[in-house]
């Protein structure tokens, strides 16, 4: 089982940066066999950009999750304080090895009453997987974040695509 999550584009420019290991949630989804997720770039975007493989959840009050995750949490302290405001518990979804599609997918193409998740949707393995297949889109593999810094000036990539369309701030 797979899971399709929404992502502020900021944010997931520093999960494939490698500089953002840990994806906050304040609520997780609850089937355990949940191993790959799929990263829905929210508006301007709306692309599904790339995956990445679970190595772990953390679950905790939002002060504990901050002790464990806040080297790698790719989020300043304030937004994370403001994020879990009035939560009495956090997830940290810890990110394993990423997959940056060449080219961001655009899920109209082929659902035409696809909606982007608030917070996520489970997505069947088996379909995703063809869906991709049939796309034959190629991808480029970051195994690590030291690998990642090396790919980050390819002109097909997430960067130049969130660059584009990302407002200054």
């Amino acid at each position: 089982m797979d899971v399709l999550l929404s992502i502020k584009p900021k944010y997931a420019k520093l999960i494939f940066s490698g500089k953002k290991r840990f994806e906050f949630r304040k609520i997780i989804f609850t089937n355990r066999s949940v191993s790959e997720v799929y990263v829905y770039v929210t508006s301007p975007e709306k692309r599904i950009v790339g995956k990445f493989t679970i190595a772990g959840i953390l679950f905790d009050s939002p002060n504990n999750i901050w002790k464990q995750t806040r080297k790698y949490a790719g989020i300043t302290k304030k937004d994370y304080d403001e994020y879990f405001a009035g939560s009495k518990i956090a997830y940290a979804i810890e990110i394993k090895e990423m997959t940056l599609f060449s080219e961001p997918i655009d899920p109209l193409e082929y659902d035409d009453n696809f909606r982007a998740p608030q917070s996520f949707i489970y997505l069947d393995r088996k379909k995703t997987q063809q869906l991709i297949s049939n796309i034959e889109m190629k991808s480029e593999d970051v195994k690590n974040a030291n690998q990642i810094g090396k790919n980050n000036s390819n002109s097909g990539s997430l960067w130049s695509y969130i660059e584009k369309t990302e407002p200054n701030n």
